[in-house]
């Protein structure tokens, strides 16, 4: 004798599709929000690097070359810390030649950080020279001026 199989109902198979439908649909919506927020985040990060540079300042006080031959140029900085990049000698890079001294710490002209309101001194040995051009490349641009001996 052959006995009858039943299936389940429309309304079980019907509830559980959409029970499928809803959870994938869920993730969906969970990864975009995820993906948004991501966004925003990187998005306002680079917003922060950005507003950093733009306030970072750095002004010339003094440039002079003393009877040494060394290059001498005294920078101040604003109200936010200040980090130095290069330094171009008559358009040349010299950033490995030249030191950077602040607040008690000297070292090399990259990455070197100066805190806000303060002086850094900035030194390179030039040699004999009638005049020289220069300019400090910092994060947040740049500063140029000319030395002459003193």
């Amino acid at each position: 004798m052959r006995q009858h199989l039943r299936g389940i109902s429309e309304l079980t198979s019907a509830a559980l599709l959409a029970l499928i439908v809803i959870s994938v649909g869920g993730l969906v919506v969970i990864r975009v929000i995820e993906s948004i927020q991501t966004g925003i985040r990187e998005a306002t990060n680079q917003l922060i690097e950005a507003e950093m540079s733009l306030r970072q300042v750095l002004g010339v006080t003094a440039a002079y070359i003393d009877s040494s031959g060394n290059l001498i140029v005294v920078l101040v900085s604003g109200d936010f810390p200040v980090k130095l990049q290069d330094v171009y000698i008559n358009d040349t890079l010299w950033s490995s030649q030249c030191k950077a001294a602040s607040a008690g710490r000297t070292g090399p002209i990259e990455g070197f950080v100066v805190q806000p309101y303060s002086i850094v001194v900035v030194t390179c040995n030039v040699g004999a020279a009638s005049y020289i051009d220069v300019k400090i490349v910092y994060e947040g641009g740049s500063v140029a001026t000319r030395a002459q001996p003193v």
